[in-house]
């Protein structure tokens, strides 16, 4: 919801307090004309508007004028009351009005003429240093303070006794304002922890100064005070130029220290490993951690049995308190074996083959082939063994282990297709070039695959020779797997670099 107000701005009347000709001691009471009319004069030896000149001096009155709006304008002048038909006249002046603060004494600056030749002070409750001196010093009252001013008379002596000379006055008016309340805040203990605690300063009113150690730009630094009580020293000046302070203390305590070290990676051969917590607290009120998965504990150093964040904490009996974390990380573990089999040609033949690919773990990997329990071979690839079931125990460099088992078949139809027969393949063993002849006139799609079953080569034999380059190749065992009609042959390779 919303709602609207209009605001009028007045202005303030224009007003005239009038001008006076001087005036003698005994003469008739003048009358006030200010303008607008209706207004009120205030001033010495003023009643009703109108001024008596009973005593000589000049005199400044004021005139307050309240327009139908309730704006109220001012205005000054000034009437001299001279001794008239006296020859030498005393003249006195008290000064001008002043302003001080609360706590402040008056420093008088009175001037007499003429025939005066001394003058005394008086008016107010307070007390004077000297009220016969011109430059006395005046100190008002509790009370006079709390009306906010005072005003005081400087009377000269009279120049000629019974003569037409008469005593001379002049009165000054003294301000008194008050001091601002303050307050600097109250502020609770920092543990400090390399200036990360700093505290913003919150002086009342706002607009002051803060000062003392640690204190910058309105900020306290714990990182620059230090440890201890420090105070701090809060300055506020007001409109009326008067300046209070108020103080406050803070209390810096030591924060602890913590630090982790240990810790490393969980792995196989390394099932849990070790965090040890150091502090330089020396009396803890209370300490302990946590980790992954809800784990917790009250003892240090700390156990580490699962990869996660831990964080060490503790108290002191200074009511500090400080952590530290650590990220315990576990190493790859071996999860999937994948196998390639080589077909033997017959189960009496020592021409099958199995190889294995690792995923997970850290290499290098140890390989262990075995049947019957007997290991057989320790290579990636097994080669030239029986038809059967094998078993391989893979492990990594963290020392993870997994096994496997893998079956070698074997060719159950042990006659090779009578095209097979014309088939010739020389040299064998060869240094990766090498002749493949057919003399059936069929068409017999060939490849090549290395020991893991990767297919390197693969062609189509046509009727006649074809020469077969792999130069390229490491030196190793490779299969021929050569297919017509349905029908295939296994031939072994030896490549020999």
């Amino acid at each position: 919801a919303m709602d609207e107000m209009v605001i009028f701005f007045e202005s303030l009347p224009d007003v005239g307090a009038g001008e006076y000709e001087d005036l003698c001691v005994g003469d008739d009471a003048i009358t006030l004309v200010g303008s607008p009319s209706g207004g009120t004069f205030s001033g010495d030896f003023v009643n009703n508007n109108t001024f008596n000149p009973e005593v000589a001096g000049t005199y400044t009155l004021t005139y307050l004028y309240e327009s139908d709006n309730g704006c109220v304008g001012e205005a000054t002048t000034m009437i001299v009351v001279g001794n008239c038909g006296c020859m030498n006249p005393a003249t006195a002046n008290a000064g001008q009005s002043i302003s001080i603060c609360e706590g402040e004494v008056i420093e008088l600056s009175g001037v007499i003429g003429g025939g005066a030749s001394s003058a005394i002070w008086s008016g107010g409750q307070g007390t004077f240093s000297d009220n016969e001196d011109l430059h006395a010093i005046y100190t008002p009252t509790e009370s006079e303070v709390e009306q906010g001013s005072v005003t005081l008379v400087l009377a000269t002596n009279d120049p000629d006794g019974s003569g037409p000379c008469l005593p001379a006055f002049s009165t000054v008016t003294i301000t008194i304002n008050l001091l601002p309340l303050v307050m600097a805040g109250e502020y609770e203990d920092i543990c400090c922890v390399d200036g990360s605690d700093n505290l913003i300063l919150n002086g009342i009113p706002s607009g002051g100064v803060f000062s003392g150690i640690g204190v910058v730009d309105g900020t306290f630094d714990c990182s620059i005070a230090g440890n201890g009580t420090h105070n701090i020293l809060y300055t506020y000046t007001n409109a009326s130029g008067c300046i209070n302070e108020a103080e406050t203390t803070i209390e810096v305590k030591q924060a602890p220290s913590i630090t982790l070290s240990g810790g490393g990676e969980l792995c196989c051969d390394e099932p849990s490993v070790t965090i040890d917590v150091e502090t330089d607290c020396d009396n803890l009120t209370s300490s302990g951690w946590t980790g992954p998965n809800g784990s917790s504990g009250a003892e240090f150093p700390i156990v580490a049995e699962q990869s996660g964040s831990y964080i060490a904490f503790v108290s002191c009996d200074n009511g500090c308190e400080a952590e530290a974390e650590m990220e315990i990380t576990s190493c790859s573990q071996i999860t999937v074996l994948f196998f390639q089999t080589i077909v033997a040609s017959s189960s009496t033949s020592a021409d099958g083959g199995a190889s294995v690919t690792v995923n997970g773990g850290t290499a290098p990997y140890a390989y262990a082939w075995s049947f019957n329990e007997e290991v057989i071979s320790t290579e990636q690839a097994l080669v030239d063994v029986l038809p059967g079931t094998y078993t391989v125990v893979v492990t990594d460099a963290n020392g993870c282990e997994i096994s496997g088992e893998v079956v070698i078949e074997f060719v159950t139809n042990t006659n090779d297709p009578i095209w097979a027969k014309s088939i010739k393949i020389y040299p064998n063993p060869n240094e990766g070039i090498f002749n493949i002849e057919l003399a059936e006139r069929i068409q017999v799609d060939f490849n090549i695959t290395n020991m893991l079953g990767q297919t390197i080569y693969e062609s189509v034999l046509p009727f006649g020779k074809k020469t077969v380059s792999l130069a390229h190749i490491p030196a190793g065992i490779y299969y021929l797997k050569l297919q017509s009609e349905g029908q295939f042959v296994l031939k072994k390779l030896v490549i020999e670099n």
